[in-house]
């Protein structure tokens, strides 16, 4: 081997992160990003983030998440792919596709404490709220939203979706806000929330590229990671598949309701430093 290519290789394998501590959180959130992807539709896909920036930055957490987001995609929408609702997703996508444009202009102006406080009100009042109408209602059937509040629903919710998964993958809480009214079959839900959240994924590929995020220790890290993302998707979709679907819909409220929590915390500590 020539110097010049054992430097290269030695430059290559520098890039790789060596700390056993960093292993020690990156692993489990690839996990449990496959496992939201194919079980719950990517509904707790910025809980890996919050992992992960427990060891590096969470601007960087978020660039070595979003190429395993994007490959995790493919599996999640491949096994779901018979069930998505397209007559949804058309009304879904414009919005968020908007809300990832404007995090990428505001993304050097933003302030991820108060960005975290947004997203624990909505992931904290959403479920409360369900489960206090349910309580309420129990025996009322819900009134059906006319094509106008649900048009005016689908720009808010993923436009905001779209905003927040741009600045920390975090686009879960709005979208189950938006989706979890509809009652819809579980296989549905996922299949659907899947595909949106591939497309939301690959269009911010390109926007991170323009704000600077992806270095090539960033690329190298989520190399190193892909291959735990098959694994992730096979745990999440034994999940998807032994849950029924009332558990499945407590399942994505109570997940909601921990990801508010934990990013409350997160924001509180951060507006205190």
């Amino acid at each position: 081997m020539s110097t010049a290519t054992h430097d290269h290789v030695a430059q290559l394998f520098s890039l790789i992160p060596q700390e056993p501590l960093f292993y020690a959180f990156a692993i489990p959130a690839v996990l449990m990003t496959g496992i939201s992807k194919s079980g719950f539709g990517g509904a707790t896909g910025g809980l890996g983030v919050v992992l992960l920036a427990q060891v590096v930055s969470p601007a960087q957490a978020a660039a070595i998440m979003l190429p395993i987001l994007c490959f995790t995609d493919i599996f999640g929408v491949k096994a779901f792919w018979r069930s998505i609702d397209w007559a949804i997703l058309k009304r879904m996508l414009p919005a968020a596709v908007m809300g990832t444009v404007v995090g990428a202009l505001l993304w050097s102006r933003l302030s991820v404490p108060w960005l975290k406080v947004m997203l624990a009100a909505i992931a904290i009042g959403f479920p409360l709220q369900w489960w206090w109408k349910a309580w309420r209602n129990s025996k009322a059937p819900a009134a059906p939203l006319s094509p106008e509040h649900d048009a005016a629903r689908a720009w808010s919710w993923c436009g905001l979706a779209g905003f927040t998964s741009f600045v920390a993958h975090a686009g879960g809480p709005p979208v189950l806000a938006y989706l979890l009214p509809k009652a819809l079959n579980k296989s549905v839900q996922v299949g659907t929330m899947s595909m949106f959240f591939m497309v939301v994924n690959y269009v911010k590929l390109p926007q991170y590229i323009a704000v600077g995020q992806f270095a090539p220790k960033v690329l190298m890290s989520a190399l190193v990671l892909a291959p735990f993302v098959p694994v992730g998707v096979w745990l999440g979709l034994k999940l998807h598949h032994a849950l029924s679907p009332a558990a499945f819909t407590r399942s994505c409220q109570v997940i909601m309701l921990a990801m508010g929590v934990k990013l409350a915390f997160d924001a509180f500590i951060g507006l205190r430093t």
